[in-house]
């Protein structure tokens, strides 16, 4: 899709969580003990953040925050944050068990 679009004309592509997933602690956390981010997190010295604020239907708008937790995480860690932590529905569960997870996640990667 990258590639369709051009990106790949001006910049090289990393999908983190194409070879699995690895877990960074969240301390404190009332939903999450860790967060699943992309295997190839550790590659990286520094993310660049570079948030536009939009709708968004579960956290009622995107940022830097999503960008962190949502954006970082693996297609696994996405399932438990959407769900939080309760691994079932993404689109079902409770919008703050979500909101708490999403900061709870974002928290990890910034540690």
């Amino acid at each position: 899709m990258a590639e369709d679009h051009g990106y790949t004309d001006i910049a090289d592509m990393d999908i983190m969580d194409e070879e699995g997933s690895m877990t960074l602690p969240v301390e404190g956390g009332t939903n999450l003990t860790e967060n699943y981010v992309g295997g190839r997190f550790t590659d990286y010295d520094y993310f660049v953040v570079l948030p536009h604020f939009k709708g968004h239907s579960m956290a009622g708008f995107g940022g830097a925050i999503k960008n962190i937790s949502i954006g970082i995480a693996s297609a696994e860690g996405k399932s438990l944050i959407h769900s939080g932590s309760t691994g079932g529905s993404m689109w079902g569960e409770s919008q703050d068990a979500f909101l708490e997870s999403m900061a709870e996640a974002g928290k990890s990667v910034v540690d």
